[in-house]
């Protein structure tokens, strides 16, 4: 045996070979290796590290070692290690860096086997967050590599693409957050929806303001809390899952307004000689002429329901559907009163300067009411009674004195009143009244009251869009949704006289301001009823449906050469007068409808004139017959029982909501 041989590892120890006086001698040195401390859970095995120990769970067991939990050398970690904190709301750069408890890795095994697969493990970027967390709060490499098996220079690589990592982990729990939504409402949207399409299949209006509260009532009954709090932002994440669109009933088609042309440009040039160059006072302005903007009102009469908007409703389309802009929106009409008249709006404004108080006309005489109801109403309204709420010779005069006078007594020396052809304005008594405080009424084209009136230009209409706004903010209130949509009790007269003061009040108080002064303004400069003497803001003049039109030049007659026939205008006797009840029981968009329906355009011998139809609206079925067929329109007239009129299309008759009887 060679003398020079080395000493050789042993099984668990060392022997060394000693001569000794020509004699070989082995020597066993005592085994220095550290002792198995790590046993295996499913066999007797022990192991020296947890590597060993993890290779044989692999190799021998299978897969049963992957749901076993092994401590490191049977003491558990004892390292303060806190919980990661959310990545969802912050940037990578804003994320702050806490300590997390250390967890079992979720390994994601791959799809195909490959070669050296039991040797590699996949790491997500939410787990290396974690890591280098913990990395960053001090605690050891050396207990984490240990711990999830992961070799140091693998940590020390993560630490160096700590802003990488940190990045990738808050989009991966961004994109968790969005695939994965909060399913805290999803049985509220599910009975919501139910009783959406209930309602809509019955052709009841749905806004915003009663899905508010048809849910809070839902989610009360759901969760036994008669104070749960339904937010807006749950009814805007419904209408928009729902993909709900807020569409309008539709309307009869408006004819052209060019027939007018002419006539405006004639009512445009005698207004203009007559009433604003005829003569030459002291007080004459070289550009307004006689009167100036201050010295110029309008009043005009608009009938206001109970019920402001009832021609929008939400409705529930096809994504995706070519057909959505022909979707017929239907809306049972008529309802149950509240959205016809209640009362009559007087309004009366100027293009500047302090405006009238605004005037409300109620039915009846007004005897009975109480004293405690009166100081209900809004302070800032004209409250007035007439028999059928409507604007007739009695209530024009009185407001003549109760209302105009304290504008124009003290502040201007003369005015200017223009008035639409009502009866009650053309009466002597009206013109007296106005006349007494030096002033003079000017009336306009008849027919015409959309085109050259400012107040139907735009002005009442703008009222009522603040009236029915102040109507949504009083429905915010829970107690008055549940009494407006869930009462079987209608509202009593007095409780409506009080809501409907308080809301035109408000609406009012809102339009006159000084936000809206520009508005009223280019009010009158568009009609035409703030032209010039001297026709240098003509260019302005631009009424509704006439393009391109143009106001006739001033003469070239000096303005203080009196001409024959230069006195005030009366109205027209000759024209025919619509009645003033029925001017005031319809609204805007009928009067429209009456004009359109021109007497040459009717057809008495369609096979359908004189058959009864049968429909289907909010309070119930009526029965009506079909007087004509209108050939432009491309619609029959059909008269009711209660002697209510309606326009119906060939489409219209679908046998499901409306249909033939005989």
């Amino acid at each position: 045996m060679c003398a020079n041989r080395q000493p050789t590892l042993g099984s668990f120890g060392f022997i060394k070979r000693v001569r000794h006086r020509g004699v070989w001698n082995e020597i066993i040195l005592p085994d220095i290796s550290e002792q198995p401390k790590l046993e295996c859970p499913h066999c007797d095995n022990k192991f020296k590290n947890q590597q060993g120990l993890t290779v044989h769970l692999k190799c021998t067991h299978g897969n049963i070692s992957e749901s076993t939990n092994v401590e490191i050398n049977n003491v558990p970690l004892t390292s303060s290690i806190a919980e990661i904190e959310h990545v969802s709301n912050v940037d990578s750069e804003e994320l702050q860096l806490g300590v997390f408890e250390a967890q079992d890795i979720s390994i994601e095994p791959p799809a195909k086997r490959s070669r050296g697969q039991d040797s590699r493990r996949q790491y997500n970027s939410v787990f290396k967050a974690k890591i280098v967390s913990n990395l960053e709060a001090g605690v050891s490499p050396k207990v984490l590599a240990q711990k999830h098996a992961i070799s140091k220079s693998m940590l020390s690589m993560w630490r160096l693409n700590k802003g990488k990592i940190m990045l990738a982990a808050s989009n991966d729990h961004k994109k968790l957050l969005k695939i994965r939504p909060s399913t805290k409402y999803a049985e509220l949207y599910r009975d919501l929806r139910k009783v959406f399409l209930e309602a809509r299949s019955k052709g009841h209006r749905v806004d915003f303001n009663w899905i508010w509260s048809k849910a809070r009532i839902l989610y009360r009954q759901k969760t036994n809390d008669p104070n749960a709090i339904v937010r807006k932002h749950v009814i805007v994440n419904f209408i928009k899952r729902n993909d709900l669109r807020l569409r309008s009933r539709q309307r009869n088609r408006k004819l052209s307004k060019e027939n007018f042309r002419l006539p405006m440009q004639q009512w445009h040039a005698t207004t203009r000689e007559r009433l604003i160059r005829t003569g030459c006072a002291d007080s004459y302005n070289s550009k307004w002429g006689r009167y100036a903007p201050e010295q110029r009102f309008n009043v005009d009469q608009s009938p206001c329901p109970f019920v402001i908007n009832t021609k929008k409703t939400y409705e529930m389309l096809e994504k995706k559907n070519p057909n959505n802009r022909e979707h017929k929106v239907w809306i049972s009409q008529p309802g149950s009163g509240l959205d016809k008249r209640q009362c009559t709006l007087q309004i009366c404004f100027r293009p500047t300067g302090k405006q009238p108080r605004v005037a409300i006309i109620f039915n009846g005489k007004g005897k009975r009411i109480s004293e405690d109801e009166k100081n209900a109403w809004h302070p800032d309204v004209d409250v007035y009674f007439q028999e059928n709420a409507w604007a007739d010779t009695a209530f024009s005069v009185e407001w003549v004195k109760r209302t105009l006078s304290p504008i124009v007594q003290h502040s201007i020396d003369r005015f200017v009143l223009f008035c639409d052809n009502l009866s009650a304005q053309i009466s002597d008594e009206f013109k007296k009244s106005v006349s007494d405080l030096n002033g003079v009424c000017w009336y306009g084209l008849p027919n015409a009251t959309d085109i050259w009136q400012p107040v139907d230009a735009g002005y009442a209409e703008l009222l009522k869009v603040f009236l029915n706004q102040k109507h949504h903010e009083w429905l915010d209130c829970d107690g008055n949704a549940t009494k407006w949509y869930e009462s079987t009790q209608s509202f009593r007269r007095k409780e409506r006289w009080i809501l409907l003061t308080h809301w035109v009040g408000e609406g009012y108080k809102k339009l006159i301001s000084s936000q809206y002064d520009s508005f009223r303004l280019r009010i009158w400069q568009k009609t035409g009823c703030l032209m010039t003497a001297d026709g240098t803001e003509d260019h302005l003049v631009q009424p509704e449906g006439l393009p391109g039109y143009n106001i006739p030049p001033p003469s070239m007659i000096d303005p203080d050469t009196v001409t024959p026939g230069m006195q005030n205008p009366e109205p027209n006797e000759n024209v025919d007068i619509q009645s003033e009840k029925e001017s005031l029981l319809i609204d805007n968009d009928d009067e429209r409808e009456e004009f359109e329906d021109n007497i040459a355009d009717r057809i008495f011998h369609h096979e359908l004139v004189g058959k009864q139809v049968k429909g289907l609206y909010e309070n119930g079925w009526f029965i009506g017959k079909i007087q004509y067929f209108n050939s432009r329109l491309d619609e029959f007239k059909v008269v009711f029982e209660d002697d209510s009129i309606d326009y119906i299309s060939k489409e219209d008759i679908d046998d499901v909501e409306i249909f033939l009887i005989n």
